[in-house]
């Protein structure tokens, strides 16, 4: 039993080549034979890329396929290729540009639900950009007075005056001034009166 994602990609194929083959369609719109020819050879080109897993070879493919004949169902193959290679904004491109170009397709379900996966992932990455390039912005230092080390240290210095100013207030009190006494030969003071 073929994955769901075998089958998308086989039914993505299978429109891709029915919207090569030559129709009422082609001459609608205008293209030449020789360019639906070309457009079918560098198509079946990124097929066989895609098969063997050649990504950018079969993106560039199914891009110039797309430009000859303007057919969108190469969208899809343009999408699917792109989403290979991990590109979410073309992949998302190519894959509204299918639905719109293409509003009943028989995969409309499908294509749904993988571009509702990408725009998820591309807001996930751009958030990620934005806070990547606020990380890398150089921060401003805030000013000196925003810093816990300044008041820190206000703190500490308007503490240690208080108490020196206290100590000193508090203490005046004890402490005798020095009376006269007898002074020595060089003056002095040789005893006091509070000892």
């Amino acid at each position: 039993m073929a994955s769901p994602l075998s089958r998308v990609f086989a039914l993505g194929v299978a429109v891709s080549i029915l919207a090569l083959l030559p129709g009422p369609r082609a001459h609608a719109q205008g293209s030449a034979p020789g360019r639906d020819d070309e457009a079918r050879e560098v198509f079946e080109r990124g097929r066989a890329a895609y098969a063997r897993g050649e990504y950018e070879g079969a993106l560039a493919a199914f891009q110039e396929a797309y430009e000859l004949s303007e057919r969108p169902e190469l969208l899809y193959n343009i999408g699917q290729t792109a989403d290979r290679l991990r590109r979410d904004r073309e992949a998302l491109e190519a894959f509204d540009g299918y639905l719109a170009a293409l509003p009943d397709a028989p995969n409309r379900a499908e294509v749904d639900a993988r571009a509702r996966v990408l725009r998820e992932q591309i807001a996930r990455d751009d958030a990620l950009r934005v806070e990547a390039e606020r990380a890398r912005q150089p921060r401003e230092d805030p000013p000196i007075v925003e810093a816990w080390w300044f008041w820190t240290l206000i703190g500490v210095a308007v503490v240690g005056a208080g108490v020196g100013i206290g100590f000193a207030v508090g203490s005046h009190d004890e402490i005798a001034p020095p009376t006269r006494g007898d002074l020595g030969p060089d003056g002095v003071i040789v005893a006091l009166t509070s000892f």
